[in-house]
This record gives structure tokens, C-alpha cells and sequence, in this order.
């Protein structure tokens, strides 16, 4: 795992249902060696409590079938061209780490559903949120000014700039604090989806970017980070109409800020609220795209585990359903 982390990270093509050479594009991608991962499936320590989580055992899923991820075999290191714009100068293909895309299928989006995704930045689980042509409301929440500036640079560069989208118009982008967002925001207004993928260490990018969580100016920012992923995750909870589904996610392979903030945050729930929530299992997202990923099973979520032969990750993810 350290090799695969040390190891440039492999990377996956979003297809943009958007542009205007979406078939060529998919067949020269194709052509290249490279597989739709979705069309390929259907062929610090914590100490865990004694808390009484009910887990779900989930049906067979069904994913969004306008949504294309074409990524290289394992083994195979292949990498993928630059994309080029079309006429219309939006681009082909989206590149970002595949394992990326598994939190956006656990959010199990459904015809005219609303999605909130708090920490939007920089865009490329937005952007797959869009690409599956499902949802009717998106609202993209970050508080950090660079990286909302990537986001709507993204968002800019893969989708129509008008009304045209089948959705119900473009992405709500939302320059704020997500805490600060759900506290100002009308209780009333309540989301089918909500996609909480929290600032974390960040594992791969710690090795190399100058700017990691260890740097010593930083230390303040990395002692708080896990009261800010329970707070997140509680808040993304509320914002949630009972019934719909909320996905926890990080890019860190740390315990405490995986299980270990699921489990806080529903003690804090059951404390502090009547609000409800089960743990819908994900066995069924891993089984199905086991031919791409290395996957491991933790207590309440899947983590898929850097490799040499498939070198994703690492992505935590955790789906919840919120039952009251």
C-alpha cells in the first residue's frame, strides 16, 4: 500500500453526457483499452462501542444508467489523452480517481430527486451528480475561495451555460461554510440526497502537497478535524428528509475519521435529536465493482485500499438512510 500511495494514482474518464462528440469520444476511449466500469458490473484508533447500530442489508442496486466511467484493467497503467473541446467548447471527458465516483452510486439518485453536496469543492462528485441526468435540484456548498473557483470552472467547462440541462435548470453554487449553510438555511427546506464528503488528511496528497494537513501551521486545523467531520455529517443528517439517503465519504484510510466519526455522530443524534437513521449496507456497491477496486470491509462502510495493479483510492464510504 505505501508503494501504491508513493505511486502516481490512477485515474478514471467521467464521460460528459454533455458534449457533443460523446460517441466518438466513447469509442476512441474504448478503442485506447479502456473499460466503462458501470457497463463491466453488469457483465488513530477508536475504540468501537457497544452502540446499537441497525445495518440494512440492501437490495442489488441500480445505477444511474447515463453515467459512463471508463477506466484501464488492473494492471494495465495506461493513461488517458488530454480532452479536447467540441464545437459548443465543452470538454469530453471528466479525469479524477474512479473510486470517487462510488460515493455519488451510494447516494442511489432517483428521477426529480434534490441533492445537497456540502463540500462541493472541487467538482468532480458534482459533476458526476449531474452526468447521471436524474436529479431536479443540485445545491454545491464550500467555503474555501479557490477551490469554489475550481468548482464553477468546472462546472462551466462540462455543462450547457444555459436553462437546456434536463435536470431543472443548473447547479446552485453556494460560497459558505456548509455548518453555516444548514444553520441559516430554512429547516424546511430539506433534501432527498445529501452527499457528505468531509475534509480529512487526505492520505495521497499528504505524501506530496506542500500545503498537507501535518504542516505545522496546520496543527490547530488537524486536531479539530474530526469534530468537524461529526458536525458536518449531523448537519448533512437534518438537512435530509426522513426517507432519503445520506453518503459520509473521505479519502483517508484513518479509522477514527472513517467508522469512528459514523459512529459519534449517531450517539450525538440519538442524544441530542429525534431524528433516526439506519446503515444501509454496502456490500452490494463493492461486490459489483470488485473487478476495478481492491476494496476492504470496515465496521459501518467500504474503503477501497491503494494497490499497485489498481491504484484508486483511498475513498471511504458510508451510506445512511434516514428513517425519522
Amino acid at each position: 500500500m505505501r508503494a501504491a500511495l508513493l505511486t502516481d494514482s490512477k485515474y478514471g474518464a467521467l464521460l460528459n453526457n454533455f458534449s457533443l462528440q460523446k460517441e466518438s469520444i466513447a469509442s476512441d476511449l474504448q478503442s485506447a483499452g479502456a473499460l466503462d466500469m458501470l457497463e463491466l458490473r453488469e457483465q488513530s484508533v477508536y475504540e468501537p462501542s457497544a452502540l446499537d447500530v441497525h445495518v440494512v442489508s440492501e437490495q442489488a442496486m441500480k445505477f444511474p444508467k447515463h453515467l459512463q466511467m471508463y477506466t484501464y484493467e488492473k494492471g494495465n497503467i495506461s493513461t488517458f489523452k488530454p480532452t479536447k473541446p467540441d464545437a459548443s467548447k465543452r470538454l469530453g471527458y471528466y479525469l479524477m480517481d474512479a473510486a470517487s465516483l462510488l460515493p455519488v452510486l451510494a447516494l442511489d439518485l432517483q428521477p426529480h430527486c434534490s441533492v445537497l453536496d456540502m463540500c462541493a469543492a472541487p467538482g468532480g462528485k458534482s459533476l458526476a451528480i449531474m452526468q447521471s441526468l436524474l436529479p431536479s435540484r443540485l445545491v454545491c456548498v464550500d467555503h474555501s475561495y479557490a477551490r469554489i473557483s475550481r468548482l464553477k470552472s468546472v462546472l462551466r467547462n462540462y455543462l450547457p451555460a444555459d436553462d437546456s440541462l434536463q435536470l431543472g435548470g443548473c447547479p446552485q453554487v453556494v460560497h459558505l461554510d456548509a455548518n453555516i449553510y444548514c444553520a441559516k438555511s430554512d429547516p424546511q427546506d430539506v433534501f432527498d440526497r445529501v452527499l457528505v464528503d468531509v475534509p480529512c488528511f487526505a492520505d495521497r496528497h499528504a505524501l506530496y502537497d506542500e500545503t498537507n494537513m501535518f504542516q505545522p501551521k496546520r496543527m490547530p486545523e488537524r486536531l479539530n478535524i474530526q469534530n468537524l467531520q461529526r458536525k458536518l455529517l449531523f448537519n448533512g443528517i437534518l438537512k435530509c428528509r426522513p426517507g432519503g439517503t445520506i453518503v459520509y465519504s473521505t479519502c483517508t484510510l484513518s479509522p477514527p475519521q472513517n467508522d469512528g466519526v459514523i459512529q459519534a455522530t449517531i450517539e450525538k443524534l440519538s442524544t441530542e435529536t429525534d431524528a433516526q437513521v439506519v446503515i444501509q449496507n454496502t456490500t452490494p456497491i463493492a461486490q459489483s465493482f470488485s473487478e476495478t477496486f481492491v476494496f476492504h470491509k470496515c465496521r459501518f462502510g467500504h474503503l477501497v485500499i491503494p494497490n499497485l495493479t489498481a491504484n484508486f483510492g483511498p475513498t471511504y464510504f458510508c451510506q445512511l438512510k434516514r428513517t425519522k
